[in-house]
């Protein structure tokens, strides 16, 4: 199982687009996933910080670079972060640079999503 963040406002606020684009990938791979939809700055901060990791196998994000950064800087804030940042975490990228998505997966949703998966 996967947590997915998806931010409806970054870049040029393709997230849940790009999402619904992919997540038929996911089922057909047969990966579970829980998708968040982020409502306000921080809300992936808050949600990585209390949440039992326990639970998922790794953490998407489909957003542009502050909703990546926000999951890291969480990571690294909790109280078993070294447990923590083992984490893996994917990047579906829906930014409008993209820069950190584009020097560490690809750009384009689908190529991602393989990646990913």
């Amino acid at each position: 199982r996967c947590l997915v963040f998806i931010n409806p406002v970054s870049g040029t606020r393709s997230g849940p687009k790009r999402f619904k684009t992919v997540h038929t990938l996911f089922h057909l791979a047969g990966i579970d996933f829980d998708a968040v939809t982020t409502t306000h700055h921080g809300h992936a901060s808050q949600v990585v910080e209390k949440v039992d990791l326990k639970r998922y196998s790794a953490i998407i994000s489909v957003s542009g670079d502050g909703t990546l950064q926000e999951i890291f800087t969480a990571l690294l804030a909790r109280p078993d972060r070294d447990k923590a940042i083992q984490t893996p975490v994917g990047c579906i990228p829906a930014g409008s640079e993209g820069t950190l998505a584009k020097i560490s997966t690809f750009f384009n949703p689908y190529a991602a999503a393989y990646v990913i998966l």
